[in-house]
């Protein structure tokens, strides 16, 4: 994966399209710090890569859910008690 300074990319955007056609990606960095991934794409595939920038999306907030729960404790609910919280939560809605 190539990767290209904001500087760069303003300056020579077609060397970042060629760098970006060649290789499917490119990551886009400012002061050395990656700040965005550019992904090639085309009309053929333009729905599918939609479709998983979301399931990767939702894959990080699951993830995060799941490292509040054990932060907070309440990982190991059983099924009674999370059906109890969900009770609760609807009833305060």
């Amino acid at each position: 994966m190539e990767f290209i300074s904001i500087r760069d990319f303003r300056n020579a955007t077609k060397d970042a399209w060629i760098a970006l056609e060649r290789d499917g990606k490119l990551v886009i960095t400012n002061n050395g710090k990656p700040k965005a991934i550019m992904l090639g794409v085309n009309s053929d595939n333009f729905e599918d890569m939609i479709l998983s920038l979301k399931r990767l999306e939702l894959a990080g907030v699951i993830e995060k859910l799941q490292q509040q729960s054990v932060e907070n404790g309440i990982d190991g609910l059983s099924l009674d008690e999370i059906n109890a919280e969900i009770a609760a939560a609807r009833q305060n809605a």
